[in-house]
Protein backbone atom coordinates (compact mmCIF):
# COMPACT_ATOMS: atom_id res chain seq x y z
CA UNK A 1 0.00 0.00 0.00
CA UNK A 2 2.72 2.49 1.23
CA UNK A 3 4.22 1.65 -2.59
CA UNK A 4 1.08 2.71 -4.27
CA UNK A 5 0.84 6.26 -2.74
CA UNK A 6 4.55 6.60 -3.80
CA UNK A 7 3.44 5.94 -7.64
CA UNK A 8 0.86 8.37 -7.35
CA UNK A 9 3.27 10.54 -6.55
CA UNK A 10 5.50 9.86 -8.88
CA UNK A 11 3.23 9.95 -12.07
CA UNK A 12 1.89 13.54 -10.12
CA UNK A 13 5.63 14.63 -10.58
CA UNK A 14 6.64 13.83 -13.89
CA UNK A 15 4.06 16.04 -15.74
CA UNK A 16 5.68 18.61 -13.64
CA UNK A 17 9.01 18.58 -14.19
CA UNK A 18 8.53 17.57 -17.90
CA UNK A 19 6.78 20.87 -18.08
CA UNK A 20 9.69 22.92 -16.10
CA UNK A 21 12.15 21.25 -18.41
CA UNK A 22 10.35 22.47 -21.61
CA UNK A 23 9.48 25.37 -20.08
CA UNK A 24 12.91 26.27 -19.44
CA UNK A 25 14.00 24.75 -23.16
CA UNK A 26 12.07 27.25 -24.87
CA UNK A 27 12.61 30.40 -23.01
CA UNK A 28 16.49 30.07 -23.48
CA UNK A 29 16.13 29.16 -27.26
CA UNK A 30 17.99 31.57 -29.16
CA UNK A 31 17.46 32.82 -32.98
CA UNK A 32 20.18 32.44 -35.47
CA UNK A 33 21.50 35.89 -36.74
CA UNK A 34 21.89 36.00 -40.57
CA UNK A 35 23.34 39.87 -40.96
CA UNK A 36 22.66 43.61 -39.96
CA UNK A 37 21.10 45.90 -41.64
CA UNK A 38 23.36 48.45 -43.35
CA UNK A 39 22.94 52.39 -42.80
CA UNK A 40 20.03 53.91 -45.51
CA UNK A 41 18.05 56.71 -46.08
CA UNK A 42 14.49 56.20 -47.23
CA UNK A 43 11.31 58.04 -46.82
CA UNK A 44 8.02 56.86 -45.24
CA UNK A 45 4.43 57.56 -46.42
CA UNK A 46 4.33 61.00 -45.00
CA UNK A 47 7.33 61.98 -46.68
CA UNK A 48 9.57 61.65 -43.39
CA UNK A 49 12.95 60.66 -43.92
CA UNK A 50 13.53 57.01 -42.22
CA UNK A 51 16.73 55.83 -41.17
CA UNK A 52 18.08 52.31 -39.83
CA UNK A 53 18.22 54.23 -36.90
CA UNK A 54 14.29 53.97 -36.58
CA UNK A 55 14.80 50.36 -36.58
CA UNK A 56 16.63 50.50 -33.33
CA UNK A 57 14.49 49.73 -30.24
CA UNK A 58 11.86 47.79 -31.71
CA UNK A 59 11.11 44.15 -33.46
CA UNK A 60 10.04 44.46 -37.06
CA UNK A 61 8.29 42.47 -39.85
CA UNK A 62 9.20 43.56 -42.96
CA UNK A 63 8.96 42.70 -46.98
CA UNK A 64 9.31 44.44 -50.23
CA UNK A 65 6.35 45.19 -52.29
CA UNK A 66 5.08 47.48 -54.90
CA UNK A 67 1.83 49.09 -55.26
CA UNK A 68 0.60 47.99 -58.50
CA UNK A 69 1.58 44.18 -57.70
CA UNK A 70 -1.18 42.20 -58.60
CA UNK A 71 1.07 38.55 -57.89
CA UNK A 72 2.39 38.39 -53.94
CA UNK A 73 1.70 41.50 -52.34
CA UNK A 74 -2.09 41.99 -51.51
CA UNK A 75 -1.54 38.72 -49.96
CA UNK A 76 1.34 39.50 -47.92
CA UNK A 77 -0.35 42.72 -47.39
CA UNK A 78 -3.21 41.35 -45.98
CA UNK A 79 -1.46 39.06 -44.19
CA UNK A 80 0.00 42.18 -42.29
CA UNK A 81 -3.20 43.27 -41.45
CA UNK A 82 -3.01 40.16 -39.49
CA UNK A 83 0.11 40.78 -37.78
CA UNK A 84 -1.03 44.57 -36.86
CA UNK A 85 -4.02 42.89 -35.31
CA UNK A 86 -2.49 40.36 -33.27
CA UNK A 87 -0.04 42.37 -32.10
CA UNK A 88 -1.90 45.42 -31.35
CA UNK A 89 -0.83 45.98 -27.84
CA UNK A 90 2.11 45.54 -28.31
CA UNK A 91 4.38 48.72 -28.92
CA UNK A 92 7.67 46.96 -29.54
CA UNK A 93 6.42 44.93 -32.29
CA UNK A 94 6.70 47.08 -36.08
CA UNK A 95 5.71 46.79 -39.46
CA UNK A 96 8.10 47.43 -42.67
CA UNK A 97 6.93 47.67 -46.42
CA UNK A 98 9.35 49.09 -48.85
CA UNK A 99 8.32 49.53 -52.55
CA UNK A 100 10.37 48.14 -55.21
CA UNK A 101 8.64 50.19 -57.57
CA UNK A 102 10.23 53.83 -56.12
CA UNK A 103 9.67 55.36 -59.23
CA UNK A 104 5.65 54.67 -58.80
CA UNK A 105 4.95 54.36 -55.12
CA UNK A 106 5.74 57.82 -54.21
CA UNK A 107 4.77 58.78 -50.22
CA UNK A 108 0.99 59.48 -50.97
CA UNK A 109 0.49 56.67 -53.13
CA UNK A 110 2.04 54.42 -50.02
CA UNK A 111 -0.11 56.06 -47.98
CA UNK A 112 -3.13 55.72 -50.11
CA UNK A 113 -2.54 51.67 -50.34
CA UNK A 114 -1.81 51.62 -46.33
CA UNK A 115 -5.16 52.73 -46.17
CA UNK A 116 -6.88 50.23 -48.18
CA UNK A 117 -5.35 47.82 -45.81
CA UNK A 118 -6.23 49.50 -42.56
CA UNK A 119 -2.80 50.47 -41.74
CA UNK A 120 -2.18 52.14 -38.25
CA UNK A 121 0.85 54.02 -39.70
CA UNK A 122 2.26 54.20 -35.76
CA UNK A 123 3.03 50.40 -36.42
CA UNK A 124 3.29 49.94 -40.24
CA UNK A 125 5.53 52.19 -42.24
CA UNK A 126 5.70 52.08 -46.26
CA UNK A 127 8.96 53.23 -47.08
CA UNK A 128 9.84 54.46 -50.84
CA UNK A 129 13.00 56.38 -52.06
CA UNK A 130 15.69 56.31 -54.56
CA UNK A 131 15.49 52.81 -56.74
CA UNK A 132 19.33 52.16 -56.42
CA UNK A 133 19.15 52.72 -52.31
CA UNK A 134 16.50 50.49 -51.85
CA UNK A 135 17.31 47.63 -54.57
CA UNK A 136 21.21 47.93 -52.77
CA UNK A 137 19.06 47.53 -49.11
CA UNK A 138 17.10 44.42 -50.61
CA UNK A 139 20.23 42.69 -51.94
CA UNK A 140 23.08 43.55 -49.64
CA UNK A 141 21.26 43.82 -45.98
CA UNK A 142 17.89 42.09 -46.34
CA UNK A 143 19.61 39.57 -48.67
CA UNK A 144 16.58 38.85 -50.91
CA UNK A 145 15.05 39.77 -54.40
CA UNK A 146 16.56 39.46 -58.14
CA UNK A 147 19.31 41.94 -58.95
CA UNK A 148 18.61 40.92 -62.65
CA UNK A 149 15.18 42.40 -62.23
CA UNK A 150 14.37 43.91 -58.94
CA UNK A 151 10.59 43.90 -59.29
CA UNK A 152 10.42 40.25 -59.32
CA UNK A 153 10.85 40.94 -55.40
CA UNK A 154 11.08 38.01 -52.42
CA UNK A 155 8.13 36.98 -51.08
CA UNK A 156 9.50 36.41 -47.82
CA UNK A 157 8.93 38.19 -44.70
CA UNK A 158 11.78 38.99 -42.68
CA UNK A 159 12.31 39.09 -39.33
CA UNK A 160 14.70 42.14 -37.79
CA UNK A 161 15.51 42.32 -34.03
CA UNK A 162 15.86 45.43 -31.53
CA UNK A 163 19.41 45.94 -32.71
CA UNK A 164 18.47 45.85 -36.73
CA UNK A 165 19.45 42.56 -37.15
CA UNK A 166 18.13 39.96 -39.28
CA UNK A 167 16.31 36.91 -37.10
CA UNK A 168 14.88 34.58 -39.80
CA UNK A 169 12.85 34.25 -43.44
CA UNK A 170 9.36 33.14 -43.19
CA UNK A 171 8.04 32.37 -47.07
CA UNK A 172 4.61 34.48 -46.88
CA UNK A 173 3.09 31.63 -49.16
CA UNK A 174 3.87 28.64 -46.74
CA UNK A 175 1.77 28.72 -43.74
CA UNK A 176 4.13 26.43 -41.53
CA UNK A 177 6.64 29.61 -42.00
CA UNK A 178 3.94 31.79 -41.02
CA UNK A 179 3.38 29.52 -37.73
CA UNK A 180 7.20 29.73 -37.29
CA UNK A 181 7.03 33.64 -37.24
CA UNK A 182 4.53 33.95 -34.92
CA UNK A 183 6.50 31.53 -32.50
CA UNK A 184 9.68 33.34 -33.45
CA UNK A 185 8.60 36.55 -32.31
CA UNK A 186 7.36 35.72 -29.54
CA UNK A 187 11.08 34.18 -28.46
CA UNK A 188 12.51 37.88 -29.34
CA UNK A 189 9.59 39.70 -27.19
CA UNK A 190 10.22 37.05 -24.23
CA UNK A 191 14.34 37.27 -24.36
CA UNK A 192 13.96 41.41 -24.11
CA UNK A 193 12.10 40.75 -21.00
Amino acid sequence: MKLNKYTRYIWILIPVIVVFIMTDYFSNKKLPIFGSINNFILYDQNGNEFKKENLIGNFWISDFIFTTCAGPCPIMSTQFQGFQKKYSKNDNLKLLSISVNPEYDSPIILQNYGERYSADFEKWNFLTGDVNEIHNLALESFKVGDAENPIFHSAFFILIDDKAQIRGYYNSTINEDIKKLYSDINILINQKI
